[in-house]
């Protein structure tokens, strides 16, 4: 709450202990939309909402701005021309997903099914999500890092009861198959490469979401992995 900016957005990029890290520029990770969302959902988890709680201002600022943010077609990306559009866009949907589920509240029923329509019209034929949405082809093939974020505000979508066409849950499924190594006990950034422990995880929760029950054996090899 005490680095939120005064428009109500938060930065990722203006903390002096960003600057002292000695970190790397390369990506150029200034994405208010990725900050903004990252910190309203931490609020979000604690009960804390527009409506009610001891930072019910600094939500309700947060929100606020990234509903004015938002376009006519749902998106959420802010720049556009950076990589982490589609992650910030996801992270924003949940957002949405999930003070419309926590409040009722019914402003915020048009744009968080937007964002997810937005999400629906962004799946590349693979089944999967990568960087920039699919109708601007400067991507043609999904990875797993950005589809589980897209997943999560699906299944943020589904609880708050709205709408989510089951061909674009069947398509990620699909996806995921491409990605899995060991029937479905190991996980992949991208097809044909090998497996790693955060992809992995992202791969088993990403089956949780579309149904796969935790008894089911590759959820068991693969948590113990």
């Amino acid at each position: 709450a005490n680095h939120q900016n005064s428009d109500g957005s938060w930065s990722l990029d203006d903390f002096e202990s960003v600057h002292d890290c000695n970190c790397s520029d390369e990506g150029d990770l200034n994405s208010k939309t990725a900050g903004t969302s990252l910190a309203l959902l931490p609020f979000l988890g604690a009960g804390q909402t527009h409506l009610i709680g001891i930072y019910k201002n600094e939500v309700a600022k947060g929100l606020r701005w990234l509903l004015d943010s938002q376009e006519e077609d749902g998106d959420l990306r802010g720049s556009t021309g950076q990589y982490p559009g589609m992650y910030a866009h996801g992270q924003a949907a949940i957002v949405l997903c999930e003070a419309f589920l926590m409040t009722g509240d019914e402003q915020l029923r048009i744009p968080a099914q937007k964002a997810i329509d937005y999400i629906v019209l962004a799946q590349y034929p693979d089944g999967g999500w990568r960087y920039y949405p699919k109708r601007s082809r400067r991507w043609m093939q999904g990875d797993l890092s950005v589809t589980g974020w897209q997943l999560m505000a699906l299944q943020s979508a589904l609880a708050a009861n709205l709408s989510v066409p089951e061909e674009t849950l069947e398509l990620a499924g699909q996806f995921l198959d491409r990605v899995q190594h060991d029937d479905g006990a190991k996980y992949a950034y991208l097809p044909n490469d090998g497996p790693s422990a955060p992809m992995t995880a992202e791969g088993l929760l990403s089956r949780i979401y579309l149904g796969r029950k935790r008894s089911h054996p590759s959820l068991v090899e693969g948590v113990n992995w």
